[in-house]
């Protein structure tokens, strides 16, 4: 043992004095000791009492390593064997490295076709939830790629079960550079993000409906194999009235009803009931009024009765006397 005498340290424990080749050092007194007696029980540490057990250092995580994307393929992708296919932008192994040897599709068709199946699937709100969800995941990512929040998306979280619930959300994420940690999705601080950066593209080209307009064909949804058709409107079959009719009805009316009548107060029929007491009053003056004028119809009638009888004797033409039409012969 002399010719390694200066390999590894002697145990500190006197009762022990091994020299061994890979001694640990007791993190209390910081002296070196053997396999058998570098626990501090095993040494009866003194320093141990003033000193605190350190807590685990934590060390990094490792993440599970992305696998292959052809169907069947279970091998781990590393810097060494993965291969990213130029048409549909996966990460495969050499193995399957060729466009027939992994479902293999180009990247704008299959966000086309994987867009058309979602909105089939999904009711239109959840379909613009899952979609803008989905593009706010993704331009995080790509605006602070460094960012681990934004690359770290929890399954527990209520956002992502409700909203990234489908199918085709999944394949998105995996196909982006996220790995499925079991409890989360993760995207290395190493992925590739130029998938991502056209998946995203692709996203923004192709929005939503807007509110209001069907999603699918003709507003049909498949939901569990089961084709859905929305109700007709109300609104279609008062639309489908005839013009005739519309106008009649616009034309009878009144504005009130319209515009939409306010509701009435007290102070509204007090006003109602001098209305009609006004009415009343300029009736009975009527009434009045006219009665007055038959009366002096009738007085004016009686008083030109008496007085024109002279009138008219007077105003006849004069009788010739017969003297004088004797007197002529």
């Amino acid at each position: 043992m002399a010719a390694f005498g200066d390999v590894g340290a002697v145990c500190s424990l006197a009762s022990c004095r091994r020299q061994d080749f890979l001694p640990t050092v007791c993190f209390a007194c910081q002296r070196p000791f053997c396999k058998d007696h570098y626990r501090q029980e095993d040494h009866e540490c003194e320093a141990l009492q003033g000193a605190q057990e350190p807590s685990e250092v934590p060390s990094p995580v490792r993440r599970s390593q992305q696998r292959c994307a052809a169907p069947g393929c279970r091998e781990l992708l590393t810097v060494q064997n993965r291969v990213q296919c130029r048409i549909c932008g996966q990460a495969v192994c050499i193995k399957h490295r060729f466009e027939d040897q992994h479902p293999c599709m180009d990247l704008e068709a299959a966000i086309k076709e994987a867009l058309r199946l979602a909105r089939a699937e999904l009711r239109p709100e959840e379909y613009a939830e899952a979609h803008s969800t989905m593009v706010k995941v993704f331009s995080n990512v790509l605006k602070d790629p460094k960012n681990e929040k934004f690359r770290t998306l929890r399954k527990a979280n209520a956002v992502v079960q409700e909203k990234l619930k489908h199918p085709a959300c999944t394949q998105a994420l995996l196909m982006c550079g996220f790995a499925d940690e079991g409890d989360s999705f993760v995207c290395e601080a190493a992925a590739d993000l130029s998938t991502m950066r056209r998946v995203c593209a692709q996203l923004k080209a192709s929005p939503p409906p807007a509110s209001g307009q069907g999603l699918g064909e003709q507003g049909v949804r498949i939901v569990d194999g089961v084709i859905q058709r929305p109700p007709k409107a109300e609104a279609q079959e008062a639309t489908a009235a005839s013009p005739a009719k519309g106008y009649a009805a616009s034309r009878s009316t009144p504005q009130s009803a319209v515009t939409g009548a306010k509701p009435r107060s007290a102070f509204d029929f007090q006003r109602r009931a001098d209305r009609e007491t006004r009415e009343q009053a300029q009736s009975q003056a009527l009434q009045e009024l006219r009665q007055q004028q038959k009366e002096r119809y009738k007085a004016e009638g009686a008083g030109t009765g008496t007085s024109r009888t002279p009138t008219a004797s007077a105003s006849a033409p004069p009788t010739t006397p017969a003297s004088d039409s004797c007197a002529l012969q």
